[in-house]
């Protein structure tokens, strides 16, 4: 006889392969097809208290990881044989304290937050029945319940690890923007931090979309921001600089709040543009025919299917539709006309049968031109919205556009038209971006990052660039070691002086005066200290511009830790605010059709979720 391994058999006795007799109340019960089943049930039937113990016991056995069938080798192989646990899955629910049961309500509420589901989703009958078949014990709650675990305990368990991943950044950068969707008639102010820890990593955190209420005025805007950071517990001097729009209330809301401020690259980049290539009628009028083509496509799926036969059957292309305009999208035009002249052989063919709209040979080649124009912009959009770079970059990318334009604006070939557009757009670009490195955070950003250092500065402008690091430095010094540093000393002096009886006040002042000159012997030391250091970074081999800044000073650092908390502060700045519209990107996500009544405050902690539970690595 087999050995007997469920608990069961703690209840009852086997008399024979078919009957076992219970050891509570002597009774005897057949056991059809060999097996527990009807055991169980007398239990839970006729012995109550019995039938609870077992149950837990089996519970407790599953928590510890034990297997729920036994093996047997009677017929000489492994079999596997339902537990008793098994047997139940179909009549017993999960507690709602079991570890595995919190597990999938924790899981089900990210998936909401994650996915921009609503909150009614998990009365869906097909989200049910899903559940029901891979989670049967799983006892299904309702949208009330899911509501209150991601608005409440989960976005407190979220915002109590974020606090302490901001503990770590001794500076922070923020962006910042105001979004509002008609629809729902809500508006919502959001502020992105960035910085660099000590470990030399990126941080990017989403710290919350506030309701906006009435005028969007720089006072109300203001206001916002300043809650804002008092609820996470950010410090005024903690803020290094906040990356913001050109509009008046953003620029008046940051000399209210009195934070550095500095405008967003990308939509002056898009003004340049539009301001010099818009304004001429000719170059509208060749946009609006490509426009009317990827209109033509996007409205009918007949003409898609003769445009993909044409690149198919005749050009043997691999088959690609037009780009569909889109006005809130920074690089939409430089899209729309790269996919033309990529796809015009095939276009040219389809409208030769067609009479709504056509290109003359030289409306073709002002394309091609106008897209020589706009390749470096859409280049430079692309690398400034990468969050992984900094403030650093736009020096130098900004130089090189400029040497980029000035040596196409030069060419002998070019329509005289064309040139004017290029001539221009250099002075649309030196006009707004000319003293970028006369600004601080500009400059001091391209020097410490160990792809630019001193490249793109003159003698003059190096001079200056380290005289303000040099400062900073010392700055930081005094502040690190406070009670230290020469101004609390000659306090400290004058204190005892002031105090001292006047015989002795002659002697005193001797004294400080011999103090004071050493002060300032051991500030030159410090100053030539710094110099020296600045000087050896500037010789250390570039680094290539695929490499990552970071990590060269995660792993050099320890030869210049004077500069390591400058670094750590200066190139946390993003050089663009690209984090703020995904974010509004993701709230525009958020009021479907089925979330048009989402209060604000519930799409304000819903968008916190999505972006920060990856910050987190999903461990709340």
């Amino acid at each position: 006889m087999k050995p007997k391994t469920s608990f069961i058999w703690e209840y009852f006795s086997e008399i024979n392969s078919s009957v076992a007799r219970c050891n509570i109340c002597e009774k005897d019960y057949s056991r059809k097809g060999r097996t527990t089943s009807c055991l169980k049930n007398h239990l839970k039937s006729k012995h109550t208290k019995m039938f609870e113990e077992l149950e837990k016991r089996i519970a407790e056995n599953a928590e510890q990881g034990q297997p729920t069938y036994s093996t047997s080798t009677d017929t000489g192989s492994k079999t596997k044989h339902l537990s008793l646990q098994e047997c139940l899955t179909k009549n017993v629910c999960w507690d709602s304290s079991y570890p595995k049961s919190k597990e999938t309500d924790r899981l089900i509420g990210e998936m909401i937050a994650l996915e921009d589901l609503p909150f009614n989703f998990v009365e869906g009958v097909g989200f049910r029945r899903l559940i029901n078949t891979i989670l049967p014990r799983y006892k299904m709650r309702g949208r009330q319940f899911f509501t209150s675990l991601v608005c409440d305990d989960l976005y407190n368990s979220v915002a109590n690890k974020i606090k302490v991943l901001l503990k770590d950044l001794e500076k922070i950068s923020f962006t910042t923007d105001v979004w509002s969707d008609t629809s729902s008639g809500t508006s919502l102010v959001g502020l992105t931090a960035h910085g660099v820890n000590e470990g030399f990593e990126r941080v990017r955190i989403i710290l919350k979309c506030e309701i906006m209420e009435g005028r969007h005025t720089g006072q109300v805007i203001s206001t916002k921001i300043e809650s804002i950071l008092e609820e996470w517990g950010i410090k005024h001097d903690t803020v290094h600089c906040v990356v913001r729009d050109r509009g008046n209330n953003m620029i008046k809301a940051m000399q209210i709040s009195g934070f550095t401020d500095f405008n967003c690259v990308i939509p002056q980049i898009q003004c340049c543009i539009k301001k010099v290539i818009l304004s001429e009628e000719w170059v509208q009028e060749i946009i609006e025919k490509v426009k009317k083509v990827s209109t033509h496509f996007n409205h009918s799926l007949v003409a898609q299917d003769e445009l993909k036969a044409i690149q198919e059957i005749r050009m043997k292309q691999f088959p690609l539709s037009t780009i569909q305009d889109c006005p809130t999208r920074w690089n939409s035009i430089f899209y729309i006309l790269k996919r033309f002249v990529k796809i015009k052989d095939s276009l040219v063919l389809y409208l030769t049968t067609k009479q709504f709209v056509s290109f003359s040979p030289d409306d073709l080649s002002t394309i091609d031109l106008l897209l020589k124009l706009l390749a470096p912009f859409g280049e430079l959009t692309k690398e400034l919205s990468n969050s992984k770079n900094s403030i650093g970059m736009v020096i130098p990318h900004m130089y090189v556009i400029l040497t980029t334009l000035k040596a196409e604006k030069d060419n002998q070939n070019m329509p005289e038209k064309i040139k004017a557009l290029f001539v221009k757009d250099i002075l649309e670009i030196s006009e707004r971006f000319g003293d970028l490195n006369k600004n601080l955070l500009c400059s001091v950003s391209a020097y410490l990052d160990p792809r630019y250092k001193t490249k793109f500065f003159n003698s003059f402008e190096r001079e200056e660039v380290e005289a303000i690091i040099v400062n900073l430095c010392q700055n930081q010094t005094i502040h690190e070691n406070k009670d230290c540093s020469p101004i609390h000393k000659k306090r400290k002096i004058d204190n005892q002086i002031a105090t001292s009886s006047s015989s002795c006040s002659m002697l005193l002042q001797s004294v400080q005066s011999i103090l004071s000159s050493s002060e300032s012997e051991a500030e030159d030391d410090q100053l030539t200290t710094l110099k020296l250091v600045l000087q050896n970074y500037v010789k250390e081999r570039r680094l290539s511009l695929e490499e990552d800044p970071l990590m060269w000073w995660r792993q050099n650092g320890y030869k210049y830790t004077v500069l390591l908390p400058i670094v750590r502060q200066y190139l946390s700045t993003p050089p663009s605010s690209y984090t703020r519209e995904q974010l509004f990107s993701g709230a525009s996500l958020i009021y479907t059709d089925k979330r048009k009544n989402l209060r604000g405050e519930k799409a304000s902690k819903l968008l916190f979720l999505k972006y920060n539970l990856p910050v987190i690595n999903y461990e709340c």
